[in-house]
């Protein structure tokens, strides 16, 4: 542009004193020949004090200025094509960025270089915004989670080209960037025609309304069959970006969602029939002890018809209670809601239906899981009518045929003993043999008819009396020891009383019922331990309002599998049934129910092949102690440590 209108002007120096930028005019050195008024604005002097000296040598350029600016005027002179630099310079104390263009023109017949000056600092610094704005968007586009893909309208708007596809889309897509960039969209996408979505870029690309292109199927080679999400806005710049989301695995989600659901409601139907099929009554509360399931066999069982229950309180509508003091049996439900544990009824429980009949039931009760603990509970009770029936023909059965058995076994017994006294005459010593093996068969049956007699007067009740008064436990325990010498002796073990007994422990208790305790825990401990064992008896104050004892051995111990039938009526653990053929399995039956009827606890700890600890309560009353005595006990061979 100079060149052009150096040619037309004649006057040079005209032209350099009228021209509208900071122009100077340089000889090969450098050094101005002629400057334009315009050049105060750059170096801050007039241009007639320029005239003379080398430009670059002004205190307002870097060290890395003047070096570029002495290259670009020797490149001007040299002939080679050059183009504008920018150059960092002070203007008025402050940081500024000069562009320079340079262009060798002839002046009278010589060579000189006319160089304009130009302060492109702002313009400089917007460029630099914009770049920083346009890296951002590309930081936010690229790294979009969504796929995103900028089109621009080729044909009139028949087709679109891709210009931009960020990183999402690349691996949603399963294609490169630059595989697609430039091409039409129908070719990088073959089937896009027939789901409705090119119609949709034409639509915004023309009214530029932002549009929702809701979940829809496509299908090529490369990617098979998917589901496909758009949002499509236009640009400023007349593009269309379409934001989209591969939404294949949360279709298939949301199908086997649907499906689960499905799946749960079949099941939570066949339940319910199950529930309302099933013979025992059942009920299920929320954690506000509302009923909100309530089967057919409770509504039978009640008398409440379901419509009659559902929503209510479970304790308005059945009323449970002990079958010995006639008191509400409702703490149980709570019980378990509390604790999360399951329940069964251990004490005789009636129900009483709509028309205040009593019914005698048998319950479990047991929580519902929820996030935060129990939500709720679900009780099965049943009617035990028949059952007791039954119970109390066995009972009366049993008691029937014990007492029967008493007599004559007893008769038996007296006999054998005047045979093996040799009352009746002296006995060879091969027949006092099978004598003595048939006396100890009668004493097993003896001992089987008084278990059976025991278990017949419990059941039944009112033919189980107690006669509770003072009754000295130490005395018992040694008795019961003394007493079992022949059984210490048969098994090779040694019985032992704990070291801190006291001599003397008075508690209102039945002696005989308290022996009969004593003697089938220690008789058991002896039974199942190991030859040349030891069993203790011990006791402890640990308890606030009663003594506990208990009766250790170092045995086979109980599989944990079947502990929980250990107090069940004939039942011997599998362990010891084949060691031990001797034994009836009612002996902790009794002494349950004997501790229990003294108002005690009965417990265990058993582990298989280390040994067990039973362990039972006699509640306080006016308890005396004298001076310990000194550790006895009783081994094999009968005599006294």
């Amino acid at each position: 542009m100079a060149k052009c209108l150096v040619e037309k002007l004649q006057d040079c120096k005209s032209f350099c004193k009228n021209f509208p930028d900071p122009l100077l005019v340089l000889d090969k050195n450098g050094t101005v020949l002629n400057a334009c008024e315009m050049v105060k604005n750059v170096f801050g002097i007039p241009a007639e004090q320029m005239i003379g000296k080398i430009f670059y040598k002004h205190s307002m350029y870097s060290k890395s200025s003047v070096l570029a600016l002495k290259k670009l005027v020797k490149d001007s002179y040299d002939g080679k094509k050059v183009k504008p630099i920018d150059v960092e310079a002070k203007i008025g104390g402050k940081d500024a960025i000069i562009q320079c263009y340079s262009s060798l023109v002839l002046d009278n017949g010589e060579s000189v270089l006319f160089m304009i000056f130009r302060d492109v600092t702002q313009m400089r610094q917007f460029d630099q915004t914009l770049m920083e704005s346009e890296q951002r968007y590309r930081e936010l586009f690229e790294n979009m989670q969504s796929g995103a893909a900028v089109y621009e309208a080729v044909e009139k708007g028949k087709n679109f080209i891709l210009t931009d596809f960020n990183k999402a889309a690349q691996q949603s897509d399963k294609i490169r960037r630059q595989d697609v960039i430039g091409q039409p969209i129908t070719k990088v996408f073959p089937g896009i025609e027939k789901t409705g979505f090119l119609k949709a870029l034409r639509r915004v690309w023309k009214t530029g309304r932002a549009e929702h292109f809701p979940p829809t199927i496509y299908e090529d080679r490369r990617l098979g069959k998917v589901w496909w999400e758009d949002y499509i806005y236009k640009l400023p710049t007349g593009e269309v970006v379409a934001a989209f989301a591969n939404i294949t695995d949360r279709i298939k989600a949301s199908e086997d969602l649907k499906k689960s659901s499905e799946d749960i409601k079949g099941e939570r139907d066949k339940i319910r029939k199950i529930v309302q099929s099933i013979a025992d009554g059942v009920f299920v509360v929320d954690k506000d002890y509302k009923i909100i399931l309530f089967n057919e066999a409770a509504a039978l069982m009640s008398g409440y018809a379901v419509e009659e229950a559902i929503n209510k309180p479970y304790n308005e509508v059945l009323e449970f209670v002990h079958e010995n003091n006639d008191r509400k049996a409702v703490a149980f439900v709570k019980e378990v809601m509390e604790t999360g544990r399951s329940l069964s009824s251990v004490n005789h429980t009636l129900l009483v239906d709509k028309n205040g009949d009593q019914i005698p039931v048998a319950y479990s009760a047991a929580p519902v899981s929820g996030s935060n603990g129990p939500s709720g509970a679900v009780v099965i009770f049943r009617n035990v009518t028949k059952e007791r029936e039954v119970d109390k023909m066995k009972t009366e059965f049993v008691s029937i045929a014990s007492h029967q058995l008493h007599t004559p076994l007893t008769g038996v017994k007296w006999f054998l003993q005047l045979l093996l006294r040799g009352k009746a005459g002296e006995i060879p010593e091969n027949q006092r043999k099978y004598l003595e093996q048939v006396y100890a068969s009668n004493e097993r049956m003896i001992i089987l008819v008084e278990d059976l007699l025991s278990v017949s007067r419990i059941e039944s009740g009112d033919r189980f009396t107690f006669e509770k008064k003072p009754t000295d436990i130490i005395k018992i325990i040694d008795e019961v020891i003394e007493g079992s010498v022949d059984l210490i002796k048969e098994f090779n073990v040694t019985v032992v009383k704990q070291e801190e007994m006291p001599k003397q422990l008075i508690l209102s208790a039945d002696p005989d019922k308290i022996r009969q305790v004593f003697y089938n825990l220690i008789s058991n401990a002896v039974k199942y331990s190991k030859p040349r064992g030891k069993v203790e008896v011990g006791y402890n104050t640990d308890k606030k309002n009663a003594i506990t004892f208990y009766v250790k051995d170092y045995g086979y111990g109980i599989p944990k599998r079947q502990q929980h039938r250990i107090s069940e009526k004939f039942f011997r653990a599998d362990n010891v049934v084949a060691k031990i053929t001797v034994g009836t399995g009612l002996g902790l039956y009794i002494v349950k129910s004997l501790v229990e009827a003294h108002g005690g606890e009965f417990w265990f700890v058993s582990t298989e092949n280390i040994g067990t600890t039973v362990s039972f309560t006699i509640p306080r009353g006016t308890v005396k102690k004298r001076k310990r005595s000194k550790q006895t006990s009783r081994s094999a061979n009968g005599k006294k440590k």
